[in-house]
């Protein structure tokens, strides 16, 4: 210990010399004198992080680092990779500063350090280097890329950096992504998912325990294969959804207690849409004990999701009622919940959602602060930000929020549910960059901590720029819009992109307006024939992309450009179904019957031809059969 203390005093001295804002020169001409270091036991997410640093410097350039155990050292340069580092270069972090993952980068005397708050903020930091030299990860790796991919990696001869000197820390506490429903998900495609979540900065992986409580989405399926992927990466684990019955299911304790159970119209059920009787001091206690082991069985768990059933039923017999709105009877839940997990099981978060009947806070009832919410507008419209009281639909919303952040009855975090992404669209291009944008920076303002989406590799191409614009977003609120779509443009789809930027300005003017599109105010008919007018042009810019791609040479854009054609031909039927519909609403129609069916019958083909290419998503469909999807370890298709 004395001879390390040593060591580290006399490179401290070292580093400390002048030349502090020397460039870096990390690769010359094919060549370098670099070394990355790890601390001697180092973590999984610092070995982890190295090598992620030695892989993509060696993709750029060719040119293979080392990576070895140091003790600070250097033969030659090094790069620095973790927070014990720190003393070299005279510095000293912790939870506080830079805070939750939140990391310091600093050159010194050539000398790098990239250190984190915690282990993932050291793997944030060398994400951030490496896009400092000009990588970017726009999606998941997912296999209908192909050789495409969903990442940009330069070629470099040469890697120069000018002086670090920097320190970052996220604008949302929880950056969380869901795979919800999981339609098309299988193991593989979740692990490249949880790849592209530590370089896109999203810091929680949401998975249903038991999707509604069906056994078909199931976290026990996915546990074993998942935990490795994730714990190298330091990505925190929510496991939960609606999942009262998963607690307190009706098959095994109905028959024996029936009053534990909703009573609905006068009888007592075992619907699972039904909340059990919060009343009964015994169904209570038994829900409790029943979460308080699945979390100890589960040590892996960060948050557990206690959401009522989708669409829930509440009890309607005298005791029940006496306890007053749903609202205050999920808080009865969830503070027996907290009390019981800050005894036997502090390190977790328990997380409820603010939702339908229960959208505002419970009357006189305050909720333990060792609880989060997320804030769940399901039926806002996209067609203005949800702070604009001129969208009616999104004004009850909006009072909701308001009142939670009172803080009269609870003062843990507030995340939002978005539905940025919605199974709903039937997969249309509903992508709105810059609506998502200012309702995000409004939720910051109003002290919002945490940003959660959900998604589905089905259709994920087609809101690929939508995920992409929410990751750095939760990350930096105040990312410039305009130059991050101008810059994904340019890099997906190379000389064609001012096209393509263009064409995603008039679909963010177009689709959230039009008539098929879920909550939307009806439009007129004069204004669905201006939406047309607009997919024309979004045609014709797609069109001129496509002879400027192959006049490059570009297959890359081209393979790219020919999705968006697929997702543009598809939605501009289904807006002429849409049109139609409404002349027909209005006046007879000569064959508008059939006309309407064969719109429908060219939709539905185009979309049944081209599933699997990351346009579109069947829901339960013939294409995805959950049951043996989801539970195999690889992609084949029954």
């Amino acid at each position: 210990m004395k001879n390390f203390l040593l060591t580290l005093f006399a490179l401290s001295i070292s580093f400390l010399q002048p030349a502090l804002a020397a460039e870096i020169r990390l690769i010359d001409e094919g060549n370098s004198s670099y070394i990355i270091y790890t601390p001697k036991h180092a973590s999984a997410v610092e070995q982890f992080a190295a090598h992620e640093l030695q892989k993509y410097v060696n993709r750029i350039s060719g040119v293979p680092i080392p990576v070895e155990v140091g003790d600070g050292l250097s033969r030659g340069h090094g790069i620095y990779i973790g927070a014990e580092f720190t003393p070299l270069f005279g510095l000293k972090i912790n939870s506080d500063y830079p805070g939750l993952d939140g990391f310091v980068m600093k050159s010194m005397n050539g000398n790098i350090l990239l250190a984190g708050s915690e282990q993932r903020g050291t793997l944030y930091a060398v994400y951030d280097l490496l896009e400092e030299i000009g990588c970017r990860w726009y999606a998941p790796g997912f296999s209908f890329y192909g050789r495409v991919g969903g990442e940009f990696v330069p070629k470099l001869a040469n890697i120069n950096l000018p002086h670090i000197d920097k320190v970052a820390r996220p604008s949302f506490k929880y950056r969380k992504i869901d795979v919800d429903e999981g339609w098309t998900y299988t193991i593989k495609n979740m692990k490249e998912l949880i790849d592209w979540m530590a370089k896109a900065r999203l810091n929680v992986f949401c998975y249903p325990m038991d999707m509604f409580h069906q056994g078909r989405v199931e976290w026990d399926i996915v546990r074993q294969a998942l935990i490795p992927d994730l714990k190298k990466r330091g990505i925190l684990v929510e496991v939960g959804q609606h999942g009262y019955p998963n607690f307190l299911p009706p098959e095994k304790y109905f028959k024996e207690h029936p009053d534990w159970f909703a009573e609905i119209d006068g009888k007592r059920t075992s619907d699972l849409r039904a909340v059990f009787n919060t009343s009964n001091k015994a169904a209570l206690d038994t829900f409790t004990q029943n979460v308080m082991k699945y979390l100890t069985d589960h040590p892996e768990v960060d948050i557990l999701d206690l959401w009522p059933p989708d669409n829930a039923e509440w009890s309607e017999d005298a005791q029940s009622l006496k306890q007053g709105s749903p609202s205050k009877r999920q808080a009865i839940i969830l503070n027996a919940v907290a009390r019981a997990a800050a005894k036997d099981a502090p390190h977790v978060k328990i997380e409820f959602i603010a939702y339908q009947t229960y959208l505002s806070p419970p009357e006189n009832t305050e909720i333990d602060s060792n609880v989060v919410m997320d804030f769940c507008p399901i039926r806002q419209t996209f067609a203005r930000p949800i702070w604009d009281w001129s969208a009616k639909q999104n004004v009850p919303y909006h009072e909701a929020l308001l009142k939670w952040f009172k803080r009269d009855v609870f003062k843990g975090d507030i995340g939002i549910y978005s539905y940025y992404r919605r199974y709903i669209w039937r997969s249309l291009p509903v992508v709105i960059p810059n609506l998502i944008a200012s309702e995000m920076r409004w939720y910051h303002s109003l002290g919002v901590t945490g940003m959660r989406s959900y998604s589905e590799p089905g259709d994920w191409f087609t809101y690929e720029l939508q995920h992409y614009v929410i990751a750095r977003l939760s990350w930096n609120v105040d990312v410039s819009i305009p130059s991050l779509v101008k810059e994904y443009c340019a890099d997906r789809f190379g000389a064609a992109g001012p096209e393509v930027e263009k064409y995603f300005n008039i679909i963010e003017q177009t689709l959230p307006f039009q008539n098929r599109v879920a909550f939307n105010t009806t439009p007129s008919l004069e204004q669905t024939e201006d939406y047309l007018k607009n997919l024309k042009k979004c045609a014709q810019l797609l069109e001129d992309a496509e002879q400027k791609a192959r006049a490059e040479s570009d297959s890359n854009a081209v393979f790219l450009l020919h999705k968006l054609s697929l997702s543009l031909e598809y939605t501009t039927l289904d807006l002429k179904i849409g049109e139609l519909s409404m002349r027909m609403a209005g006046a007879y129609v000569e064959n508008g019957v059939e006309r309407l069916e064969q719109l429908h019958s060219k939709m539905v083909g185009l979309f049944d031809t081209h599933l699997d290419e990351g346009i579109f998503i069947s829901r339960g469909g013939q294409f995805y059969p959950i049951q043996k999807s989801v539970t195999s370890s690889h992609d084949e298709k029954p």
